[in-house]
């Protein structure tokens, strides 16, 4: 797998988070989500 499909992934995967945090109306990513975020982004680089 190429690197940009891995960084596309995970700005993809970013981008569900926060918007899934607005849409609930905090206006802030919960550090949990943020959290496995950062570990899913770590994992997917190598």
């Amino acid at each position: 797998m190429s690197r940009a499909w891995l960084r596309l992934t995970a700005g993809v995967f970013m981008a569900f988070v926060v918007s899934s945090a607005f849409a609930q109306g905090k206006g802030e990513v919960p550090d949990s989500l943020f959290d496995k975020a950062v570990e899913f982004i770590k994992r997917a680089e190598g």
